[in-house]
């Protein structure tokens, strides 16, 4: 059982490495993930949902959204029922920033493992990491 147990985080470890992509941005990983995160959503969403989304805490999102808001990539929606509440929505500008050049790089690798794989395998890996994460997340709370 050990073996597998060593064997199992090698393999979580490789797969996290090789499935980061340096990216040409002056933006730090935190910020690209909320930026494609944002970007990736229909509707846009409230700091604290996107916490929760993210499974991160909400002054994390703040402080990187407000990275993006400033740069231009991201803007405040307020919310008209509640004025002390917005959403953060795509600008043009980061719209343009995640279908361009980018885009391309921060999809490549999982684009090749889904070509690979084909789209049920590509499918389940994420289910089972989807849930390999929830394990894990719960362990922690």
């Amino acid at each position: 059982m050990k073996k597998a147990i060593v064997r199992g985080m090698r393999a979580a470890r490789a797969f996290s490495r090789n499935t980061e992509t340096t990216l040409d941005t002056p933006l730090s990983a935190a910020q690209i993930d909320i930026l494609f995160t944002i970007a990736s959503n229909s509707a846009p969403r409230k700091p604290s949902e996107l916490a929760v989304y993210m499974h991160q805490t909400r002054p994390f999102i703040t402080k990187n959204a407000n990275v993006l808001i400033s740069a231009g990539y991201v803007q405040k929606v307020p919310d008209k029922a509640d004025r002390r509440s917005f959403t953060l929505a795509m600008t043009r500008s980061g719209s343009a920033l995640c279908d361009g050049l980018l885009g391309e790089q921060y999809h490549a690798q999982m684009s090749k493992l889904s070509d690979e794989l084909g789209k049920k395998k590509f499918n389940k890996l994420i289910r089972l990491l989807d849930q390999a994460n929830t394990i894990l997340d719960d362990a922690v709370k």
